[in-house]
């Protein structure tokens, strides 16, 4: 009987055990379909048009699926881990095969892991910019993809990227943000970027007039647990942006924008950070820094009121002209000026003050602070993802060695122009463990990729007769 070498013994139970993960990952990761979704696709088959090219997708029309302005598509957010941040940290790999960090093989899963979802927007953080020149840009243009790209600021050798195909979108404009802005708050001194693009469907039938807007933001912000006080500015600095970008076109035009954010918000679900999206308001009275991502609770410093104070922008996260901005923050601060006590001195020039003095002052200051700590924003965003699967266990969007969490996120606008379809699927912490730590041998990141699909209508003309 033939002897079979244990090497090669080993090797095909290897490869046997990571076909199994493999199997295990991309059934556990198939695709939840909303009502809207499920309609959709059976509509879909009802007018026999082309399934997508990934089996796990919702099955509708292929490039321009533009039925009654009805335009279907789908977003891609994925942090893609930056081959100089991997081999800076590579203490959070050690559990990882060394074959799967070698770039030269990453690259070829990552390429592979977008190749197969076929999104029609892309949005990548942690793009290397020596690997974005040399082989991201080539390898989506000649998928029919373009976009644009930022680097971070300063000494930093990644950023963020957003590329939408040709034939589903035409770019009206778009905007390359810097969270590096001391001249608005001691807050935004970090090297953090965003990228805004405003798109509109590339195929619109002739009685289309007016074409819902698609304005997609892409993020990735401070990882600094301790410091959700910078986060939490950087984020209020983007939603700024994106209300002045909305708020310059015409009001038939601001009706028909839809807003869609996604990136790496390095905030857990359960944070204030994630109920200042999704609820629009926040007050940060007796929240530490630590705690306004949920990261780090309890640690790094108390928040204050005047750390929200952002020149320029008021606490409804819109941008004001200066001079009125700087008028509001002074008349936030108008008791400690106008309704000042006569001062009462002894003969050493020493202030006197009665018992009646320190509860005024303790009154109107506690007070002032509940007021103050405030902000808000004026989108109704709504997570695509759940943040629990049905067993209530938590979903995970990144794990290594020093800990599994979800921390990326799709957010969009609710409104009559934008509905979501499906989402692809998230894995559980228990999921997560059984795959091991990432990237492995089938996963290019040590992050997971987020996948959703929408749909975009649009207006029908109004004749005048």
């Amino acid at each position: 009987m033939l002897k079979v070498p244990s090497k090669l013994l080993l090797l095909v139970k290897k490869c046997s055990s990571y076909n199994m993960l493999q199997d295990f990952y991309n059934t556990n990761r198939s695709w939840h379909l909303t009502n809207l979704g499920r309609s959709w696709q059976n509509n879909s088959f009802a007018r026999n048009q082309v399934p997508d090219r990934n089996q796990s997708s919702i099955r509708g029309a292929r490039n321009g699926n533009n039925c009654n302005g009805n335009v279907e598509f789908s977003i891609m957010s994925y942090n893609i881990l930056s081959q100089d941040l991997l081999e800076q940290h590579i203490q959070l790999y050690h559990g990882c095969p060394r074959s799967a960090l070698d770039w030269h093989s990453r690259r070829q899963r990552l390429a592979r892991e977008i190749h197969e979802s076929n999104p029609d927007i892309i949005c990548l953080q942690e793009v290397n910019s020596n690997h974005h020149a040399h082989f991201y840009k080539p390898f989506l243009n000649n998928q029919g993809y373009v976009g644009f790209y930022k680097k971070r600021t300063g000494s930093k050798y990644d950023g963020c990227a957003l590329y939408y195909k040709t034939s589903k979108f035409t770019l009206l404009d778009h905007l390359e943000i810097e969270f590096c802005r001391r001249d608005l708050t001691h807050l935004l001194d970090r090297d953090n970027v965003a990228i805004i693009g405003v798109l509109k469907p590339s195929q619109l039938s002739n009685n289309q007039s007016v074409s819902s807007r698609l304005i997609v933001a892409t993020t990735h912000l401070l990882f600094n647990p301790a410091r959700g006080d910078i986060k939490l500015a950087q984020i209020r600095l983007l939603l700024a942006e994106l209300d002045r970008l909305i708020n310059q076109l015409s009001p038939a035009e601001q009706n028909q924008c839809n807003v869609i954010l996604c990136g790496d918000m390095n905030s857990q679900p359960d944070s204030p950070f994630y109920k200042f999206i999704t609820e629009g308001y926040l007050n940060t009275s007796g929240y530490f820094s630590g705690d306004i991502s949920g990261q780090d609770l309890k640690q790094g410093r108390p928040c204050r009121p005047c750390d929200l104070n952002l020149t320029g922008i008021n606490r409804s996260t819109q941008f004001v002209e200066i001079d009125k901005s700087i008028d509001s923050v002074k008349n936030d601060n108008n008791w400690r000026s106008s309704n000042k006590k006569s001062d009462k001195r002894d003969e050493n020039g020493i202030k006197q003050l009665r018992r009646e003095d320190f509860l005024w002052e303790e009154k109107n200051d506690k007070d002032e602070v509940n007021e103050s700590s405030s902000i808000s924003h004026n989108f109704k965003f709504s997570s695509v993802y759940p943040t629990q699967d049905n067993f209530n266990l938590p979903l995970v969007t990144t794990h290594h060695e020093k800990g599994s969490c979800m921390v990326d996120y799709i957010f969009y606008t609710k409104s009559s122009n934008l509905k979501l379809l499906g989402y692809q699927r998230l894995l559980n912490s228990n999921q997560i463990d059984r795959i091991g730590f990432l990237p492995n041998n089938f996963l290019g990141s040590d992050h997971l990729s987020l996948h959703a699909k929408f749909l975009l209508k649009n207006k029908a003309k109004v004749h005048n007769h």
